[in-house]
Parts: structure tokens; C-alpha cells; sequence
């Protein structure tokens, strides 16, 4: 988007747990360094500031990783 958020984190920002599923079911890369948005946080960083915990339980039971940040 304009802010350089990638449809799996914009979802992510917005609470939209269908689409965050959707998206990572069809393979969208949960936490890879390409995919920070301009914050340098990962789409589970995202969900868990925002207190969507069933976004954050679905990314971590994709693998995402607690420990990721940005550079």
C-alpha cells in the first residue's frame, strides 16, 4: 500500500483474520525480512500490538517468529 505495507501485514494491521489466513494458506511469507513494513515490524508484531490473538495463534502456528525484527 502507500505505506509500504504488504497485503499480509495491512490485513494484519486491520484485524482481518480471514485474509491474513486466506493470504497465508496460499503461501504468503509470514516474517521474512522482505515483508517488514516501514516500522520494521512482521505481520505478527502487527497483530499482537494491535490485540488480535487469533491472527497472532494462527502466524505462529505457521512458524512465524517471535524474535524477528527489523534492521
Amino acid at each position: 500500500d502507500a505505506e509500504g505495507n504488504t497485503p499480509l501485514c495491512a490485513a494484519a494491521i486491520q484485524g482481518h483474520g480471514v485474509i491474513v489466513r486466506y493470504l497465508g494458506d496460499k503461501g504468503a511469507q509470514i516474517d521474512l525480512q522482505g515483508i517488514l513494513d516501514k516500522n520494521g515490524k512482521t505481520p505478527l508484531h502487527e497483530a499482537a500490538h494491535w490485540g488480535y490473538s487469533d491472527i497472532v495463534t494462527y502466524l505462529r502456528g505457521k512458524g512465524a517468529h517471535l524474535e524477528l525484527q527489523g534492521m
